[in-house]
């Protein structure tokens, strides 16, 4: 049978009290409700003749806030259990509110704490009630008290000054056995072995000072003698102000709790070594990066040295040449005779277009106008071209006929990762053969690049999928600036040969330019 219990309930939202109205039902009271919504509703409620069995409100209000309604139940009825049935509440006011005297505190979004809550909220009113009844008159209270007591999930029974059990509610002898529970001392006979030395020696303190305690020891279960952990409480009884020697005690199960907790600790020590992992894969990526910003700065020295070496050894001793040539035809202008002077300007214009040629090429090299002008499919084949030409190895590129423009950036970075790849290829591979192909799928551009050499060792290519390769910007270079573009970078790579695969969303360009 459903215990009747009297509840005030603040709440502005019809549906919450409803959802609670289910929970206290499904605690196993019938509920009546008084439900108020203001800070005047809720004052009348308290100075009505109405005794309320529970307080529950919520702590954020339009016109009114749960703090404000704690107080006032702490001064209009201090016994009556005040839980909080809210939204999230920060850590902080939680806190605050516990210290304020609020029983306890459930999240709206955790609903099926309320009963156990509520149970355990009423359990703890009987305890208050019980001692204040004590004190005015035990005898007349006791009926009172064992109807509550059966009614409660908690093990509840009482003691006499020298250990003996005097009263077991239904749920204790029924978890218990009633032999067990009633055997001396103080009904702790259930008591796990090992547990039991520190319980008998509590209670014997207790016994001798006369102070209640509290305490969590695994408590044995009659019909299947398992042991679960319970949390309990010995509080002295009182009659006006004067203890009676006799003993309240109750036994929450907690084996759930406890559960919880081991399943936290275990987390927070995952979370612990998870957080120990990424700190070292944060410093092992922060030292590639390192090394990589340095190896750039490295590689643009050098392609600068290049340059600069290309320009003075090729147009350097063209524009000598040239000079010189002039120079003659200026000083000796009256003593060169016609065809000489002919010959010296013909061989001058044949200077100047190598230099005009060298020019074009090198620029071409570092950004091929092409690329802008005609896009990248155009660019890719006149490199290629040239690669075939300059590296003697045989380079094919097959790209569809119909392919269209793609955005500049994505553009760029394939003619890049095509110049490092081909240069890998050319450098690294010892492969006679290179094919290359490039197409559109399911919106993202891919590039193949796949030689037939020696390959790349099993040791390097682990390090770049660890983003920890030595090779500078020949791999994690290009790596990084598909990535700039939320593409991806595969390298596939054994005795017979490397494949060098990369895709890049079309779609995303739009937002990775607009970033």
């Amino acid at each position: 049978m459903s215990q009747a219990v009297r509840v005030l309930i603040l709440e502005d939202s019809a549906l919450d009290v409803e959802s609670t109205s289910a929970q206290i039902r499904r605690a196993g009271f019938t509920a009546e409700l008084d439900r108020v919504v203001s800070e005047a509703e809720f004052e009348t409620a308290l100075n009505s003749n109405q005794a309320y069995d529970l307080i529950l409100a919520d702590y954020a209000l339009p016109e009114f806030d749960g703090l404000s309604a704690l107080k006032i139940a702490k001064r209009r009825a201090p016994l009556t259990p005040f839980i909080f049935v809210s939204g999230t509440l920060g850590e902080d006011i939680t806190v605050e509110s516990l210290q304020n005297g609020a029983t306890d505190y459930v999240s709206k979004h955790r609903l099926e704490r309320l009963a156990p809550a509520i149970k355990r909220a009423l359990a703890e009113r009987v305890e208050r009630q019980l001692r204040l009844e004590s004190e005015r008159e035990l005898a007349a209270s006791e009926m009172r008290f064992r109807e509550l007591a059966d009614a409660l999930p908690q093990l509840v029974w009482t003691t006499n000054e020298g250990g003996e059990v005097t009263y077991a509610n239904h749920q204790a002898l029924e978890y218990g056995g009633e032999g067990a529970v009633r055997h001396a001392p103080a009904g702790l006979q259930i008591a796990h072995i090992e547990d039991r030395p520190k319980v008998e020696e509590r209670w014997r303190h207790a016994a001798s000072d006369g102070q209640g305690f509290a305490m969590e020891c695994r408590l044995r279960r009659s019909r299947d003698g398992a042991f679960r952990w319970h949390l309990v409480r010995f509080v002295a009884l009182e009659s006006q102000g004067q203890r009676t020697g006799a003993w309240l005690a109750t036994a929450v199960d907690v084996e759930e709790q406890k559960q919880r907790e081991h399943a936290l600790r275990e987390s927070k020590e995952a979370l612990r070594r998870a957080n120990e992992t990424l700190e070292q894969r944060v410093q092992e990526r922060t030292e590639a990066y390192r090394r990589l910003s340095g190896r750039l700065l490295l590689i643009q020295d050098v392609e600068r040295k290049k340059v600069a070496r290309e320009l003075h050894e090729t147009l350097g001793q063209y524009l000598t040449g040239l000079k010189i040539n002039l120079d003659i035809i200026q000083s000796g202008a009256d003593r060169i005779d016609a065809e000489r002077r002919s010959d010296l300007l013909a061989q001058s214009v044949q200077i100047l277009d190598r230099c005009i040629r060298e020019a074009r090429t090198t620029s071409y090299l570092l950004h091929p106008p092409i690329l802008d002008e005609a896009g990248f499919a155009h660019a890719a084949q006149w490199y290629v071209d040239g690669f075939s030409e300059r590296s003697g190895i045989a380079a094919s590129l097959v790209i569809p006929p119909d392919f269209q423009r793609l955005p500049n950036e994505v553009e760029i970075v394939l003619f890049r990762v095509l110049q490092e790849s081909l240069t890998n290829v050319h450098h690294h591979s010892g492969t006679a053969a290179v094919d290359i192909s490039v197409g559109v799928e399911d919106g993202e551009v891919n590039l193949e690049v796949s030689d037939y050499g020696c390959g790349i060792p099993e040791a390097r290519l682990r390090l770049f999928s660890q983003g920890l390769s030595d090779q500078g910007l020949g791999l994690n270079g290009m790596r990084e600036r598909v990535r700039e573009l939320r593409g991806w970078l595969k390298i596939d790579s054994d005795g017979t040969g490397t494949k060098l695969s990369v895709g890049i969303p079309l779609s995303s360009q739009e937002s990775v330019s607009a970033a």
